[in-house]
């Protein structure tokens, strides 16, 4: 189900569910393609008129992300091992004009939301960035 990291190992979650830290790079075919599945039904649910991504499409990409890329990627399971919750950071090694900012995001599958779990991928992603340094976040929202 993915690799713990030290953040992870930190952040509490509601019970019955378990967070995991990973390098997406490092996934396998099959966390890749739950992760797809996972964007796929939010897509559907924000989005319903844009199309889907082909799984290869998904996959290659994955494994060509550039290697000066920082890039770590926090998931909530529930109970049966489905991904519920997702959020991700990212930095920039060698084109980070403004070291200090960094972008955060998350999503809750809808059959999860209002148990706390936003609250926990909040919780990981300012811990994270203060230990990278960062002291300002953007945040983009969305209508929808």
């Amino acid at each position: 189900m993915g690799r713990q990291g030290p953040y992870a190992a930190a952040m509490t979650v509601p019970d019955g569910y378990v967070l995991t830290m990973s390098d997406p790079r490092q996934s396998t075919d099959e966390e890749i393609e739950q992760g797809w599945h996972y964007s796929n039904a939010l897509r559907a649910e924000f989005y319903p008129e844009e199309p889907q991504p082909e799984l290869s499409t998904v996959i290659a990409s994955t494994r060509n992300l550039l290697a000066r890329w920082g890039m770590w990627r926090v998931r909530i399971f529930d109970g049966s091992g489905g991904l519920v919750a997702g959020a991700s950071a990212f930095k920039d090694w060698q084109n980070d004009s403004n070291p200090e900012v960094s972008g955060l995001g998350g999503n809750v599958h809808a059959d999860h939301r209002g148990r706390g779990l936003g609250t926990v991928l909040l919780a990981w992603q300012v811990a994270f960035f203060q230990a990278l340094g960062v002291t300002r976040v953007l945040v983009g929202t969305d209508s929808r």
